[in-house]
């Protein structure tokens, strides 16, 4: 099961509608999100975003990312981008 979504999600940070839809076929897909928590294939952030565990994380997660995702266009994002883009 794990191995499906994480084919279906190509980015390490997710929010609950992207989780919902890859377990749409499921009768009880709330149940399998409380069943991937509890296994540890995936970790909450925050109600409603989602990282993968560290078995299945293809590499690091970008806390730019989950910043603007926690805050919405984050400041710490606007701070970090002219750095990443060599404008500094």
């Amino acid at each position: 099961m794990i191995e499906r979504i994480r084919r279906q999600i190509p980015y390490g940070e997710f929010d609950y509608q992207v989780l919902m839809d890859c377990l749409k076929d499921y009768a009880h897909p709330r149940d399998k999100v409380s069943d991937l928590l509890r296994k540890g294939h995936i970790t909450r952030i925050k109600k409603g975003l989602y990282v993968f565990g560290e078995e299945y994380s293809q590499g690091s997660v970008s806390r730019e990312v989950l910043a603007n995702l926690i805050y919405g266009p984050s400041y710490n994002v606007f701070l970090h981008l002219p750095v990443c883009l060599s404008i500094i």
